[in-house]
C-alpha cells in the first residue's frame, strides 16, 4: 500500500475516490470498476477545470490549507466542484 500524500489536493481526491467506489459498488455492482475508471477520467484536467458553482479555478478550502482547484467530480456528469461549494449547494 502507498503512504498518504503530503499534498492536500491529492488527499481530497483520494477521499472522493473511495466514496465514489462505494457509490458505484452500490449502484452498479456488476460494472462498478468501469464506472469508477470513467469517473476518474473526469480528473484529466484537474488544474484547468473551474468549479461549476463559483466558476473559480482556485478556492480556499479551509483556513489551514492553501488555495486548491476543484477536487470533486460529479458521479454522472463529471462536473467539477470545490468541496466547500458542494456543501453550500
Amino acid at each position: 500500500a502507498w503512504s498518504e500524500s503530503s499534498h492536500n489536493l491529492f488527499r481530497l481526491v483520494t477521499l472522493h475516490s473511495r466514496k465514489a467506489l462505494d457509490h458505484f459498488r452500490k449502484q452498479q455492482p456488476e460494472t462498478c470498476f468501469y464506472h469508477l475508471f470513467t469517473w476518474l477520467g473526469y480528473y484529466d484536467k484537474l488544474y484547468q477545470t473551474p468549479c461549476s458553482v463559483c466558476k473559480k479555478l482556485l478556492a480556499k478550502e479551509s483556513e489551514d490549507w492553501a488555495y486548491l482547484p476543484p477536487s470533486f467530480r460529479d458521479y454522472s456528469s463529471g462536473q467539477a466542484f470545490h468541496s466547500k461549494c458542494l456543501a453550500a449547494e
